[in-house]
């Protein structure tokens, strides 16, 4: 894609293409017999010593300064340097709790899609530290989340359908048509929630819109929130058919529902969220309930929702949960029905 380098209010394109024009996006798995066991040593070992350094890095906090003028999140290099081993409680917990959810989802006639979105330090781990010492083959790093991996097999095999966008962020880090994370911010670029968008919508059966949305390519300053210089970022604002007003995001009502933390609401102040690039990628206006977690508040709400009379799922056909994958590490996974049943 090519992207006004203006600055943000100058000449903008109105367009109703579609993101054709985007790399052909890998989902998240590998190939049967892709890994030599060499490869896989190789990457064991490069994972425990990665999340060994992220353990003792995250313990200072705040923001961290990495490699190459690379910042990060302390607090994210914890919660990975804290991943526990698979079979754990943390893993038992999140793969029951959203397998469940899933099994009351689909006797209540609505489909469910869990998208996993990697944190940065998963997408750069070269960039952490020179002493993690990742190694790169053809400048891509491997996947050092095999926990992840293990938990999103299990919860497949319980029927969950799963969009895993690791690997894909992995091969477009470097992508010629924008960064996925700035040096010196912990989100993800516009940029990147237009791919997550993408991916998200090349995997959903529910028939697209109309044409109700169209789109306006800029570019802004920011994506150093933790340290550094700001960036010129590409970003692909997404507006109202008569390109003046911002499209609306509901609640509940809508036939697609989205629970997820607060992050995907980033560069919403600039009409180009991750539920804003999803309804222009799919054409159809979306509910969407956050918190500072995906894990429970957001299932808790519509527990009370159904409990007292209203059902939020009326019109629900598909629910899409995004997190990211450092939510499966955490034990605090709560089993939330959909409703709470009364007897006497």
């Amino acid at each position: 894609m090519r992207f006004l380098t203006t600055a943000l209010l100058a000449t903008s394109v109105l367009t109703l293409a579609s993101c054709s024009h985007l790399p052909k996006l890998s989902f998240g798995k590998k190939e049967s017999g892709s890994e030599t066991d060499k490869d896989r040593t190789k990457r064991e070992t490069a994972e425990g010593a990665f999340l060994e350094e992220c353990k003792k890095l995250g313990n200072s906090g705040g923001s961290v300064a990495g490699v190459d003028g690379w910042y990060f999140s302390g607090a994210e290099l914890k919660q990975l340097g804290a991943t526990p081993e698979v079979g754990s409680t943390a893993f038992a917990s999140a793969v029951n709790s959203i397998s469940e959810y899933r099994r009351q989802l689909k006797q209540n006639g609505v489909d469910l899609l869990l998208v996993v979105v990697p944190p940065k330090a998963l997408v750069f781990p070269e960039k952490v530290s020179k002493d993690a010492k990742v190694p790169l083959k053809k400048g891509t790093p491997p996947m050092l989340s095999s926990y992840t991996t293990s938990a999103l097999s299990a919860l497949e095999k319980k029927g969950v359908k799963v969009l895993d966008l690791t690997a894909t962020f992995l091969s477009q880090r470097t992508a010629k048509a924008g960064a996925l994370f700035a040096k010196g911010s912990t989100h993800p670029t516009p940029h990147a929630a237009e791919i997550t968008a993408h991916a998200i919508a090349g995997e959903v059966s529910l028939s697209h819109g109309g044409t109700g949305y169209v789109v306006q390519e800029a570019t802004l300053q920011g994506g150093n929130e933790l340290g550094g210089k700001a960036e010129k970022l590409p970003v692909r604002k997404v507006f109202r058919a008569d390109g003046t007003s911002s499209i609306p995001l509901g609640e509940t009502g809508l036939p697609v529902l989205i629970l997820a933390d607060d992050a995907v609401r980033q560069w919403r102040t600039e009409n180009a969220s991750l539920p804003e690039q999803l309804s222009y990628e799919m054409q159809l206006p979306l509910g969407i309930l956050t918190a500072p977690n995906a894990r429970n508040a957001q299932r808790l709400k519509l527990m009370r929702m159904g409990t007292t009379g209203k059902n939020p799922f009326a019109s629900t056909k598909l629910l899409i949960w995004i997190i990211n994958s450092n939510e499966l590490n955490s034990t605090d996974w709560d089993a939330v029905p959909l409703k709470l049943e009364f007897k006497m």
